[in-house]
């Protein structure tokens, strides 16, 4: 019994070292962390983080450049070039047209007959006659069957004096109406011809190119 009674007394003497008037002896006397700076630690979390914005101009510039993207991007992918032959041709003296009176002309044109199948009625023909540079817009209105040489082209259509100029290779012959010239004027007169034969998207016409440079 004395040594229950002396076990218990230790541990109040123990409780009573640590705890003097309800306080403990363990816990500070003064917190660890000032007031002040704890108040200013919580404000600081708690203020709400603002996203940064860029300039309006440099805003204004970005979308600019953003739509003049997207604009060239459609435009290469929609825009079609268009595709052309060039060819030699003369004015011919037709008697039916050999009149003062007449504002209509025939006229012949020689084209590569390598490209005979992309030839046909109705094709725009772009013409700039050889002495003067006047520039003419007309269409094919016929298509001589076969394939003429050099040779057959000069005497069948009576080219002695200009023949070496206006073919010298296998062509096909295109027959074009020029309106506003005058056979009794231009008659025998030479020009260069720009026949277009199709067209092609850019954008196909750009691979073609780093195909080929590839």
């Amino acid at each position: 019994m004395l040594v229950g009674a002396a076990h218990i007394l230790d541990i109040r003497t123990f409780l009573m070292f640590f705890n003097i008037g309800g306080k403990s002896m363990l816990a500070p006397k003064t917190p660890i962390f000032r007031d002040k700076a704890v108040k200013q630690y919580i404000q600081g979390r708690d203020k709400d983080t603002l996203p940064r914005f860029i300039s309006l101009p440099t805003a204004l510039l970005l979308w600019i450049l953003c739509g003049l993207l997207l604009a060239t991007g459609g435009l290469v992918w929609t825009a079609e070039l268009p595709l052309y032959t060039t060819g030699q041709g003369i004015i011919l003296a037709d008697q039916n047209e050999m009149q003062p009176s007449s504002r209509t002309t025939t006229a012949l044109v020689f084209l590569p007959a390598e490209q005979a199948t992309l030839f046909h009625r109705g094709l725009p023909v772009q013409i700039t006659l050889g002495g003067s540079g006047s520039q003419m817009s007309s269409t094919i209105i016929e298509i001589a069957p076969g394939v003429i040489s050099p040779y057959s082209a000069c005497k069948q259509y009576g080219l002695e004096n200009n023949c070496a100029q206006l073919i010298a290779r296998p062509s096909i012959v295109a027959k074009v109406k020029l309106h506003h010239l005058s056979s009794l004027t231009y008659a025998g007169s030479t020009f260069t011809a720009k026949v277009q034969v199709g067209s092609q998207r850019i954008l196909s016409l750009l691979l073609n190119l780093v195909h080929s440079n590839g």
